[in-house]
């Protein structure tokens, strides 16, 4: 072996040895600290970014990441995941898409994709605008519509409806019509019962992969989750 191959070879082994004292300090230390709450997938990538043009595949670290913008917990990323809420909501979503009406997360959904990756059992959230909604589709729910059975109604269709449907009864889905309207300033609002709710024009909108269904969400989801929850939304317990 000549001098050249050697001195390859020492490069080699001592590039590889400062590779693994980096990323071994990096993985036996806590990724996220007890006082931090979240940390986005960004800064994850960030953090573990080596100063050399090097790959770095950890499957631990991989299987953490469901999606690009997802939010690390102090736990597992991913909890409480429920198959028969996800297939649900996606139920519904069809029922409404063959009435013309276009649905998307929004409330404690909404918060605990963003925060979790996947959404909650019991409970959902769904909102629709209130100009693809009409006492045609209300009668239509009320009557059944395989298998959804409406277990209550709050409001009135002109400007603060909200229905509550069931298809078993572990999952229920509430949805809420949400409204827009003009301030005196000519800024565009839209809100849900009654201006319970207020939120900045509720456009553009967005999608994503809910355990391999996809539904509508906002563009911008932490501006939504503050406007409903407050600013301290990151902390919101359900």
């Amino acid at each position: 072996m000549n001098r050249k191959h050697t001195n390859l070879l020492f490069y080699i082994c001592l590039s590889s040895l400062a590779i693994f004292i980096y990323y071994n300090e990096i993985l036996t230390s806590p990724i996220i600290d007890q006082e931090v709450f979240y940390l986005s997938c960004d800064s994850l990538l960030d953090y573990l970014k080596y100063p050399a043009p090097v790959l770095l595949i950890d499957h631990e670290i991989l299987e953490q990441i469901d999606r690009s913008h997802c939010h690390l917990q102090n736990d597992k990323p991913v909890k409480n995941i429920s198959e028969t809420a996800v297939t649900a909501l996606a139920s519904m979503r069809e029922e409404l898409i063959n009435h013309g009406i276009f649905p998307f997360l929004t409330g404690t959904t909404l918060l605990e994709w963003y925060k979790e990756c996947t959404i909650p059992a019991g409970k959902l959230n769904l909102a629709v605008m209130a100009t693809e909604f009409s006492r045609n589709v209300l009668t239509e729910l009320e009557s059944g519509i395989n298998g959804w059975k409406v277990v209550g109604t709050t409001g009135n269709i002109e400007r603060s409806l909200k229905i509550t449907l069931s298809q078993n009864p572990n999952t229920l889905i509430e949805i809420s019509l949400m409204y827009k309207d003009v301030t005196e300033d000519k800024e565009v609002i839209h809100y849900t019962g009654n201006k319970n709710f207020v939120f900045s024009n509720y456009d553009p909108w967005c999608s994503t992969s809910i355990h391999g269904h996809i539904f509508w969400i906002t563009c911008t989801p932490e501006t939504r989750l503050a406007e409903e929850f407050g600013e301290d939304w990151k902390t919101h317990t359900l």
